[in-house]
């Protein structure tokens, strides 16, 4: 009596390459998944962004951040400084757009160099981390990084651009109560300081 094959009535198992048509429809799948969460990332972080104009500038700030009226500040109201934006930060730090008019034409290195000698008078503690040269809205400019002690002795970490347009001297500010948060951050502030760009006709 004839014996029957130990594979008669099973279905012969699917090998990898023994369908062409469905490797490249699950390629397919894959490349539209993945272009539709790039779509989806797009979309959500330039929604994630809004735009402040005002002051001579234009630049784009987390929707997150809360603006704060600047009447209310009383370094706002002294007289030459001009408070373009003070921002708060969900992750608790803070950051702000302020220039005052120069009263001859200079350069922003000579600007640097004066505020950070005397800003070092006033405050000898005073840590600097460093010092570098940037562009921003393609003019030169300085940012400088370091710690002070404010009026409690609580530690507070800098961030802060000086950048001349014209006359008009822009000190761009970032405050941070921690190292940790400052590193943190240092994508987003980053990103902001590198949005800004000068508007005509103010």
């Amino acid at each position: 009596m004839p014996t029957s094959s130990s594979t008669s009535g099973k279905k012969s198992l699917l090998k990898p390459g023994s369908s062409p048509w469905l490797l490249a429809l699950a390629v397919l799948l894959l490349v539209a998944v993945l272009v539709s969460l790039g779509w989806l990332l797009l979309n959500r972080t330039s929604g994630d962004l809004r735009q402040i104009e005002g002051g001579g500038i234009r630049l784009s700030v987390p929707e997150a951040w809360t603006e704060e009226d600047t009447s209310t500040n009383q370094a706002c109201q002294n007289e030459g400084l001009a408070c373009v934006v003070i921002m708060s930060a969900p992750q608790d730090y803070n950051f702000s757009v302020t220039w005052y008019q120069q009263g001859v034409e200079t350069s922003v290195q000579a600007v640097d160099e004066f505020e950070w000698k005397k800003f070092v008078e006033y405050y000898p503690s005073a840590i600097l981390f460093s010092r570098e040269d940037l562009e921003i809205g393609g003019l030169p400019a300085i940012q400088r990084t370091f710690l002070q002690n404010d009026e409690q002795y609580t530690p507070i970490y800098f961030r802060q651009v000086y950048v001349l347009n014209g006359l008009r001297l822009y000190l761009i500010t970032a405050r941070f109560y921690s190292a940790e948060t400052m590193d943190a951050q240092s994508t987003t502030v980053d990103a902001v300081i590198e949005s800004i760009e000068f508007t005509p006709g103010e």
